[in-house]
């Protein structure tokens, strides 16, 4: 081979050699998958003993790490950690490899959900091996606590030849949340069925016993109901019954608030108020039956209040003329006659109420 042909082959290899190194270098921009950023937040403690110190501990794990759980390699590793806290959790074991970047297909493929969104605690916080830095075998991460205002999340976590510690990232930087926390308990409020304490009669006052009421802080509100229907003005936890209630049923609604949670009202059951009468008790006279003697009349006690109360004297049942006053001085006319007297009671609205005196005998001379 002369020098030229030695020069000439030695170029070729030489552009072959370049070509084949753009070749790669082209390869690689083309097919290799782009690394996710992720913001690295602050640890909140590093190490077991640390961690345990600011009463953000382990689950028991410093005491268990050189065990394997789900057969993950036994030690200081992200995928170990995590299944001891789910085998913990009583959660049934969903993945079959080792590698954190698995752990999301092997969770879709045990039927679990695997998503972006807002985390429960007790979710598995999951990057593939592209979202996270490191060996390129991605991560996982026990969910502690969510801030959902600020966009962030808190987990503990192991790490594979580094330490224990908690934790916070950006929710959004997360390839998925592996679904098998339990979501929190919705707060509502419950309130007992009310009663109704006091008299249902026109005049008397009703009071409407609430019961116990959560949670804390909980505002109750009153409205007083006339067969079911709200009365005007009626929103006291006390009620003085009308004239307008006689012979209706009245309940009373209690509705609890508080911010941000739904209302929730309960009504008693109803009361019928009594159709109200005039009450009087039968009267009685004093005095000598004996012609000029005077006999004096007792009426009793008379209700309701504002009742009005008239008087007639009556000779054997029938009524004499203008002995209308409480007392009445017997006369020749009543010799041998029975003298009684009624009382009438009048209200208005009510019904008349009259009673007449026991016969005492006949008047004598």
């Amino acid at each position: 081979m002369t020098i030229v042909d030695r020069a000439a082959s030695l170029r070729v290899r030489t552009v072959t050699t370049v070509l084949t190194v753009l070749a790669l270098l082209v390869a690689s921009l083309v097919f290799s998958p782009r690394a996710e950023a992720i913001t690295w937040g602050p640890k909140l403690c590093d190490g077991f003993a640390a961690c345990a110190k600011a009463g953000l501990g382990s689950a028991g794990y410093d005491k268990v790490y050189k065990q394997s759980f789900w057969n993950m390699i036994a030690g200081h590793n992200c995928t170990n950690y995590v299944a001891y806290r789910m085998q913990k959790a009583g959660v049934t074991r969903f993945v079959r490899y080792g590698n954190a970047y698995q752990w999301g297909a092997e969770a879709k493929r045990a039927g679990l959900t695997v998503e972006k969104g807002t985390p429960r605690v007790g979710d598995v916080a999951w990057w593939d091996r592209n979202a996270i830095g490191g060996s390129g075998l991605g991560h996982v991460a026990y969910v502690e606590s969510v801030d959902v205002k600020a966009g962030t999340f808190t987990v503990s976590e192991d790490n594979y030849s580094a330490d224990f510690d908690w934790r916070r990232y950006r929710i959004s930087e997360v390839s998925g949340f592996i679904r098998v926390g339990k979501a929190a308990p919705v707060q509502k409020i419950t309130g007992a069925v009310p009663t109704i304490s006091g008299s249902a009669t026109v005049d008397g006052t009703l009071t409407a016993v609430p019961g116990a009421w959560g949670p804390s802080g909980v505002t109750l509100a009153y409205q007083w109901l006339r067969n079911g229907y709200a009365i005007a003005g009626a929103t006291r936890s006390t009620y003085r019954v009308t004239a307008a209630d006689a012979s209706t049923k009245l309940s009373v609604r209690v509705t609890g608030s508080k911010s941000g949670l739904t209302a929730l009202a309960r009504t008693s059951a109803a009361v019928t108020v009594a159709v109200p009468k005039v009450t009087g008790a039968v009267p009685l006279v004093a005095g000598t039956l004996r012609a000029g003697s005077t006999l004096a009349l007792n009426p009793g006690t008379w209700g309701p209040s504002g009742v009005k109360i008239t008087y007639q004297w009556l000779r054997n049942g029938r009524p004499i003329p203008g002995a209308v006053s409480r007392t009445y001085r017997l006369v020749t006319a009543d010799i041998a006659k029975v003298v009684t007297v009624r009382v009438t009671g009048v209200k208005s609205g009510l019904a008349t109420l009259a009673r007449t005196s026991a016969a005492g005998g006949v008047v004598t001379r």
